[in-house]
């Protein structure tokens, strides 16, 4: 609660885009409006299901709406927390409930103010719906319901296209229902993307939007700042995203996947804003809860002194893209490349859909998990 009322004071900075989208979705009959909106107003960088969200929260009015989307998207945080801890409870159970609990109260320290940045002081309800829907996702296959989590990953990329990577986890499904999986995966987008396309091509090319490279950025350190987003970014975001997320489940790793696909979209991305944070502690708390068994939840508090906390210490403009560089190659080596001789047996699990029961010979494993 101290976290919101402090936020909230100069909160919504960024809910004029929502404003926008919201309002433009409903001028079915104006040529800038309705299905043309992302033709006419590329910068308004989410998906469809996140400006139905804002159109929805507007027939409030404009200042109701503002206070109703920041305590949505300050409970989803609490929400997201719930569902690791949940997950966390799932797949130690040797563990004592009570030291588990521990744990989570200790990520949940740093975890609560780089969250309410994103949720009061900025309002993204795109990035939090897109976290909340793969957080539900996973929680959905390990409870054997693989055709909700292909929904729910699908519905994570109408509200935020960087989304796509988390598609990896259907990997997870046993191979025969794999692509039923992921024919479900693909129609869920494109029902929500193609009338864009459709009514008007251009929406293509929101993807392309040049957005100045903030100094600070990864791309600024690496030399590639500029005017604009050098256009293969949005593309090696997602390639990249996508492979280290494979590489991840392959290596039975899968809590670390979330973590994976947030540093590399912000690793290459041009901005550096601080509420990207929120989706590396998302990440980080999956992790320290869920993958590893340690009792201090180092990622998470690291995560968030090196995104959030550090912002507010002078520094050159080169420390921010450096701190997001090094953590980016931390976290691909020790959740993607380390050898395998740490991990616990079992951390990866196959879905059989038509029996809801796992393949036999890895039953008796489906309560450990890759460290």
């Amino acid at each position: 609660m101290l976290w919101f009322w402090l936020l909230s004071r100069h909160g919504g900075l960024s809910w004029h885009y929502f404003v926008t989208g919201g309002q433009l979705i409903g001028d079915v009959g104006d040529k800038a409006g309705g299905l043309h909106l992302y033709a006419t107003r590329p910068d308004l960088q989410f998906g469809p299901l996140s400006v139905l969200a804002a159109a929805a929260l507007l027939l409030l009015g404009n200042t109701p709406a503002l206070f109703v989307a920041q305590v949505v998207t300050a409970l989803a945080g609490l929400l997201i927390l719930l569902t690791v801890r949940s997950l966390a409870h799932d797949v130690h159970r040797d563990t004592p409930r009570v030291v588990l609990d521990r744990r989570v109260l200790l990520a949940a320290i740093p975890f609560v103010p780089v969250w309410m940045n994103l949720a009061v002081r900025f309002v993204h309800i795109d990035d939090m719906l897109a976290l909340l829907l793969t957080t539900a996702a996973i929680f959905a296959l390990r409870r054997r319901l693989p055709y909700v989590a292909a929904l729910l990953l699908g519905l994570g990329v109408d509200a935020k296209p960087w989304a796509i990577p988390f598609v990896a986890l259907l990997l997870l499904v046993e191979h025969r229902d794999r692509l039923r999986c992921l024919g479900l995966w693909s129609f869920t987008v494109a029902l929500a993307w193609l009338p864009f396309l459709a009514a008007d091509p251009r929406t293509i090319n929101a993807g392309g939007f040049q957005i100045p490279v903030d100094p600070s950025s990864s791309l600024a350190l690496l030399g590639l700042g500029g005017a604009g987003t050098p256009v293969w970014t949005r593309a090696v975001q997602v390639v990249g995203g996508t492979l280290l997320a494979v590489l991840a489940v392959r290596r039975r790793r899968w809590a670390g996947v979330v973590l994976l696909v947030v540093l590399a979209r912000i690793v290459i991305d041009p901005g550096a804003h601080s509420y990207y944070a929120a989706g590396v502690v998302v990440g980080a708390a999956m992790w320290d809860l869920v993958g590893t068994s340690r009792r201090l939840p180092w990622w998470t508090m690291t995560s968030a002194l090196a995104f959030f906390a550090f912002r507010w210490v002078p520094q050159p403009d080169w420390g921010h893209g450096v701190i997001t560089v090094a953590f980016f190659a931390a976290a691909v080596w020790w959740i993607a490349l380390r050898p395998d001789n740490e991990l616990i047996p079992g951390g990866r699990w196959i879905i059989r859909i038509q029996s809801q029961e796992p393949v036999p010979d890895q039953t008796a494993q489906l309560s450990s998990l890759g460290a």
